[in-house]
């Protein structure tokens, strides 16, 4: 009896993994919007007082952002057009950001900044959106996961 026990412990621990598994997407959308709304701000900020080169503000990049577009990052510094590729993203979503590191450092200040404030909405429409549909689905992958675990433990025994 004990042994069954164990065995249904592990299986629906093994099983709540896999669901915390696929509720990473919604997270890591979440995450990359809201470091890119944190991003803009930075730039911004950035623009108005040090006026630092691109490549500086590159080392800045968010870690997420970092993991996520990395090497095709490392094009903006050789001022190369961005082709970015993510199968958590849609595709004008990569549109949008792809448009966002291409202008980095090719207008005035003035106009960066106007660019800047126009993408920090887009971007902060787009992390409330992926909040929200983290906070409902992905709670939901984790109990999915579990109840799955606890139904396959019923019809094995």
């Amino acid at each position: 009896m004990s042994i069954n026990l164990i065995l249904c412990a592990i299986l629906v621990g093994l099983t709540t993994v896999i669901g915390v598994k696929f509720s990473e997407k919604f997270k890591l959308r979440r995450d990359i919007y809201y470091e890119l709304l944190n991003y803009c701000t930075l730039v911004n900020t950035n623009i108005g007082y040090k006026k630092d080169t691109v490549d500086k503000l590159m080392d800045k990049l968010p870690h997420t952002l970092k993991r996520c577009f990395g090497a095709e990052l490392n094009k903006i510094s050789r001022s190369q057009m961005v082709d970015l590729r993510s199968k958590n993203l849609k595709t004008d979503e990569l549109n949008d950001i792809s448009g966002f590191f291409n202008t980095l450092g090719s207008i005035d200040a003035k106009g960066q900044s106007e660019l800047l404030n126009y993408y920090a909405e887009v971007f902060k429409s787009r992390y409330l959106s992926a909040e929200t549909v983290y906070q409902k689905y992905a709670k939901i992958y984790v109990k999915l996961g579990a109840l799955a675990g606890v139904l396959i433990f019923i019809i094995l025994v």
